[in-house]
């Protein structure tokens, strides 16, 4: 995510913030509510489960071969943006997360990954990883909930567009052959029983630090330093052109086939000085992560001939222009191929 800075007055002090504190935590619980606007990402929100327990299940494990890692099969997103400020290196992500899988083949095991994104747009490439944590035990036939943790390598500096996304995926130990298997997490549950019986609490969660107040910050000619005259940012104009292309609409196909797709969609147009660029274009296969596959410079069409026979595919486009401005997805095309 770029972040840019530019200046008015050389010599300045710019913000001056509390020093850093003890950190607490913010605990985000996994609903069953859809984000606005998105209709594969649930929310994170902090308020505990208001709903009996829901399910959600993974595409068939069956034939994924031993070492591959599915990142999502499920994705979540904070309700609102976390406060301004920074998660230091070091931090701990602890996850809570209740999983199954349907049939005692293969040796799965739970890949659970925290992320910042943009609140509007939770897809790539607006995401950073924070950690990510793979379970030592394997998911059974059992309804039970994993606790995982992972440590945060790097400080990661949360601005106000900024929101946590958490993917639920696994990890192929050994794979199950050719055996239909499928993986569930379970979330939310008001009731008292165990996971997954009747009146059952699957309440998932993740725990993250609070963000710490950031340090003094001194703004110089072209520059800004910390208190410690470490450079962490340099000043650059303001692009004039901020505004991002009209949203790409109709988005249709020509032909498929089980292997290839042609799409086709009315032409976005661009009226803030840079020029329209190009498109990306986004795959979403059954309910796995949508994920861009790519970044042209014509518009109008492309073919993607990398399909599977026999699966659901959702796909998306996005304009963008000179200035790097992204414009909003297209509305989404789900197909099957034959």
């Amino acid at each position: 995510m770029n972040r840019m800075l530019w200046c008015v007055l050389p010599c300045l002090l710019i913000i001056v913030l509390l020093p850093g504190t003890a950190q607490s935590q913010i605990t985000y619980h996994l609903h069953q509510e859809l984000f606005p606007g998105w209709g594969d990402v649930y929310r994170l929100m902090t308020n505990p489960p208001d709903t009996a327990y829901v399910l959600k299940q993974s595409q068939n494990v069956k034939g994924v071969a031993t070492g591959w890692t599915q990142q999502s099969f499920v994705k979540f997103e904070s309700d609102a943006a976390p406060v301004l400020g920074t998660i230091p290196a070091g931090s701990t992500i602890t996850f809570n997360v209740w999983m199954q899988k349907t049939a005692n083949w293969g040796t799965l095991y739970p890949n659970l990954t925290l992320l910042v994104t943009e609140i509007a747009n939770p897809l790539p490439p607006n995401s950073k990883s924070l950690c990510s944590a793979t379970g030592s035990s394997p998911i059974t036939t059992t309804v039970q909930k994993f606790t995982l943790s992972c440590t945060v390598s790097s400080q990661f500096v949360l601005l106000p567009p900024n929101a946590y996304r958490l993917d639920v995926g696994y990890y192929v130990g050994a794979t199950p052959g050719n055996h239909n298997t499928y993986i569930n997490v379970y979330f939310e549950g008001t009731g008292a029983g165990n996971c997954g019986a009747t009146n059952g609490n699957c309440d998932s969660t993740v725990v993250v630090p609070q963000p710490q107040a950031l340090s003094t910050l001194y703004w110089k000619k072209d520059y800004v330093e910390d208190d410690s005259n470490l450079t962490i940012a340099v000043a650059t104009p303001r692009p004039s052109d901020q505004t991002p292309p009209t949203v790409p609409s109709n988005l249709a196909y020509s032909s498929l086939t089980s292997t290839s797709i042609t799409l086709t969609w009315s032409s976005s147009t661009d009226s803030g000085g840079s020029g329209l660029a190009g498109y990306k274009i986004y795959r979403q296969r059954s309910n796995e992560a949508s994920l861009p596959i790519a970044s042209i410079t014509w518009g109008g069409s492309f073919t993607d001939d990398t399909l599977q026979s026999a699966t659901t595919y959702t796909f998306r486009v996005v304009a963008f222009d000179g200035a790097a401005n992204d414009s909003a997805p297209s509305n989404g095309l789900t197909i099957t191929t034959p």
